[in-house]
């Protein structure tokens, strides 16, 4: 039902006669000063790593254009922080568990530990804006559509040698200070999106099929030329479940023509990458995982020895080895007392995105969200913007109110109202 017949929508209490009626009221969607600065962010976040002539961290691209995005915001305060999310809660206390434990330690870790405080806070922010945004159809499009240009954009800069970095002695690709392993994530993500215009919501992008062949296939090459194990696998599970899209056996086959055929690029390109098969073959015969096969057993040996309250966010840094995986370097950071709260928040992310199956944005958060959760197996993402961005979306595309007595469901935006 479109916002012009749901502000029309009227029922009065079951009884025409009555003088007394309900009426559906859609509130003030984004400006488009708003919608413009947060478009202009997304498309930033995968350029955060160019040289902008200031080596602080403090101030990256991204950043930059974040910090301008949330003062155009505050132009609508109603909107874009409107009363969040229960997920939202649950990083809170994933958050204030952070801090707690990261005060208890010793002193001589605060100088780690506040900057890494400090952008936790910035992330779950960004979550909880990006939510509140996402409530619109409009903005959720606009925002698979700046991920997916931007990241093409990457691929091609890469492809022709101005932004590329080799790393390790298989002369792996990576860019913009971004290792192998993040940077096909990075490019993981924006090829999802890209099948999501074209292929995976509801409402199609018809103009996007003319260019989609070809910026599948950069991506594509731009992926293998990573030779990371772990984005591949995380992609090929993700693009599996863009065949849970409808029930009707037209849609189907046409979506899983259009996977099959990615996934057969994949493959195919992967077997003529050298770098690729050798890495390949070194997990299949060796059982190697890059270390991580001695480095897991390693970390949950410690997580058992504090499972409650963890060894602090930083303490235990300088005794082990990075775990490369989120899951295991909550748990030993926090323990269960941190964990259970992101991991919920987590878990309400996924719910959604399961919901959201049968509608607008079908299987294509479902499938972000299945890459992200995957890619975090291998890395550790959650000081990552498109972490909480994936997160967002993938929340915001299951929220609806449901008016029995209209027999309709609506965006959570939209209010009932009497007059």
């Amino acid at each position: 039902m479109s916002a012009l017949h749901l502000q029309r929508a009227v029922i009065i209490n079951g009884n025409h006669s009555s003088s007394h009626r309900s009426v559906l009221v859609a509130p003030s969607r984004p400006l488009p000063i708003v919608r413009y600065a947060y478009y202009a962010f997304i498309f930033s976040i995968p350029f955060e790593g160019v040289d902008i002539g200031i080596t602080s961290e403090t101030f990256t691209l991204s950043k930059i254009v974040g910090y301008i995005f949330v003062a155009v915001a505050l132009l609508q305060p109603h909107l874009a922080f409107r009363r969040p999310p229960k997920a939202f809660w649950y990083f809170v206390i994933y958050i204030c568990t952070f801090a707690m434990f990261g005060i208890l330690q010793e002193p001589v870790y605060y100088a780690l530990f506040m900057p890494q405080l400090i952008s936790q806070v910035q992330m779950v922010i960004l979550f909880w804006i990006s939510y509140n945004l996402m409530q619109y159809e409009r903005v959720i499009k606009g925002t698979l559509l700046m991920l997916a240009v931007a990241i093409i954009s990457l691929a091609v800069l890469q492809m022709f040698g101005l932004i590329g970095t080799t790393w390790g002695r298989f002369a792996r690709s990576g860019a913009l200070r971004m290792d192998p392993n993040s940077f096909a994530a990075v490019l993981s993500l924006g090829l999802l999106a890209l099948i999501g215009l074209a292929y995976g919501r509801q409402e199609i992008g018809k103009k996007i099929h003319l260019l989609f062949w070809p910026a599948c296939g950069v991506l594509a090459i731009t992926i293998v030329s990573t030779a990371s194990r772990g984005s591949m696998a995380a992609l090929t599970v993700a693009l599996l479940t863009f065949l849970l899209k409808d029930r009707s056996i037209r849609s189907k086959l046409k979506v899983g023509v259009t996977v099959l055929l990615a996934l057969g690029l994949l493959v195919w390109l992967s077997y003529r990458s050298e770098t690729f098969r050798l890495r390949w073959e070194k997990t299949f015969v060796e059982g190697s995982l890059g270390g991580r096969e001695e480095i897991y057993p390693e970390v949950w040996r410690k997580f058992l020895e504090k499972p409650l309250t963890g060894w602090g966010p930083i303490q235990i840094s300088g005794a082990l080895s990075a775990p490369h995986n989120l899951y295991l370097e909550v748990l030993i950071q926090l323990g269960l007392v941190g964990a259970i709260p992101f991991f919920m928040g987590m878990w309400f992310c996924l719910r959604a995105a399961w919901k959201a199956r049968n509608g607008m944005e079908s299987v294509v958060p479902l499938a972000m969200l299945t890459c992200l959760f995957l890619v975090n197996m291998s890395i550790t993402w959650h000081n990552r913007k498109l972490h909480w961005i994936v997160l967002a979306y993938a929340l915001a595309s299951a929220t609806r109110v449901v008016f029995p007595r209209l027999r309709i469901s609506v965006p959570r935006p939209y209010r009932l109202v009497r007059s």
